[in-house]
């Protein structure tokens, strides 16, 4: 007798430790779990489990291994339901569909580890997804048991490129939804509603109306936003066309001057000498040249407030298009609302 019987099942063989997961990783474990969850609801003889320790050698709690999302047949889906972990001797099967999501911390262990231990515990197919899309190619991968090995399952690409393939152990076709893994009956062509679809399914018209209401608040909100916003863009418009106006008044001034100053100059060289004459000419001219500087850099200026002009115009034409576009859904939303 060995330590390990003597103990309670559920000490023996503990459940799994709680582990953090990235939001993308629980995510699509999330949706994956509770569409299979939903498809076999009614069945007593078929379970559904999620990051589960699963125990496949009696006398030897270090063979276990712990899958993001399992189905399993033939078991009491209600004792299962109770137990803190799934030993495969006292469920009577392994699982026949297993699925792990592909992540930084899980990569070697998914791809490297743990295809022996399930293929020793005897499971049909051992599916991998990378939600990513980065860690593994293709993102969508599975291998079906042929005896003692594994042989991989046909991926193919869909119509746009999302991936497909077909479980035998669940005779339905997983499909790749960019972040998401979705799956269809071959069958009817059903695809399988994830939590989110069925509380949808389940709301009220009650529930239905007060989600279109606040639908309704939130549009005329945003509506009121784009108005202030265009408001806002409008004014600020005008500050910079009187700004680039006034730019424009001070270059031609400035220009002016330079022209009266060297006019001046001009008229001074006859009263001095020679000499005296060649130097105010030289002043005259680097006075003129600052002038010109003068003139170009305000120019310059006035050019940049009419091109901030232009952009905040286009601004405004943007937010007015889009409080057209609240103000167009706001409409559709309230006829919606009247309808029902």
């Amino acid at each position: 007798m060995t330590l390990l019987s003597e103990l309670h099942p559920d000490k023996a063989y503990p459940a799994t430790p709680t582990v953090p997961e990235s939001g993308p990783h629980s995510l699509a474990r999330y949706f994956i779990y509770y569409s299979l969850r939903f498809r076999y609801a009614g069945r007593d003889d078929c379970w559904v489990g999620e990051d589960r320790n699963i125990y496949y050698r009696q006398g030897d709690n270090s063979a276990v291994v712990p899958p993001d999302v399992f189905v399993t047949f033939g078991v009491d889906a209600r004792t299962l339901e109770r137990a803190v972990s799934y030993r495969v001797w006292e469920a009577g099967a392994p699982p026949a569909f297993v699925l792990e999501i592909i992540s930084p911390k899980t990569y070697t262990a998914d791809l490297e580890e743990k295809p022996s231990k399930y293929l020793e515990m005897g499971v049909s197919e051992y599916w991998r997804f990378d939600p990513s899309d980065e860690l593994i190619y293709p993102a969508l991968q599975g291998d079906r048991r042929i005896g003692d090995t594994w042989q991989p399952i046909k991926i193919s690409a869909e119509e746009g490129g999302r991936l497909t393939g077909h479980s035998h152990a669940l005779d339905l076709t997983l499909h790749v939804d960019r972040s998401r893994l979705r799956f269809r009956d071959p069958h009817t062509g059903t695809w399988l509603l994830n939590a989110d679809e069925v509380a949808e399914a389940n709301r009220t018209p009650e529930d239905r109306a007060a989600a279109a209401h606040a639908r309704v608040r939130s549009a005329q909100a945003l509506a009121d936003r784009l108005k202030a916003a265009t408001a806002v863009a409008e004014g600020l418009i005008t500050k910079l066309e009187t700004a680039a106006a006034v730019d424009q008044d001070r270059a031609r001034v400035a220009a002016a001057a330079a022209k009266a100053r060297a006019a001046q100059a001009g008229d001074d060289q006859h009263a001095v000498d020679a000499r005296g004459a060649r130097a105010a000419v030289e002043a005259a001219r680097a006075e003129e040249e600052a002038a010109r500087t003068h003139a170009a850099h305000e120019t310059a200026r006035a050019d940049q407030h009419a091109a901030d002009a232009q952009v905040a115009r286009t601004h405004a034409a943007h937010e007015t298009a889009r409080a057209e576009r609240a103000e167009a859904e706001l409409a559709a939303l309230r006829r919606r609302l009247d309808e029902e």
